[in-house]
């Protein structure tokens, strides 16, 4: 069987709706493709250092925090380890503490 995206919310929404295993599965096979779009998200620096030695980031997808150091000068994190998005040019903010 070839690899296929399909939605979450419709394969839930099958498993809802079947009264048993074999109905959900047949559901669930005819359900339509889906073209997953990349999800992309920037770093975004807090106004603040942490304890003078660095700064907290934030994904600006979902807010996960993150510390950096100074030795660096944003994440080393191609990717958000809580939503997955795809870290593309950071930016500074002054809108988040």
């Amino acid at each position: 069987m070839k690899d296929r995206a399909i939605s979450l919310n419709a394969v839930l929404d099958a498993l809802d709706q079947s009264i048993n295993i074999l109905e959900a599965e047949d559901r669930i096979r005819d359900l339509p493709s889906v073209t997953p779009q990349p999800k992309t998200g920037r770093w975004v620096k807090t106004p603040k250092a942490v304890m003078g030695e660095g700064y907290m980031w934030y994904c600006d997808k979902c807010e996960h925090q993150v510390y950096q150091d100074n030795s660096e000068p944003y994440p080393s994190e191609k990717y958000c380890p809580h939503c997955g998005a795809k870290m593309v040019e950071p930016q500074e903010s002054e809108d988040k503490e």
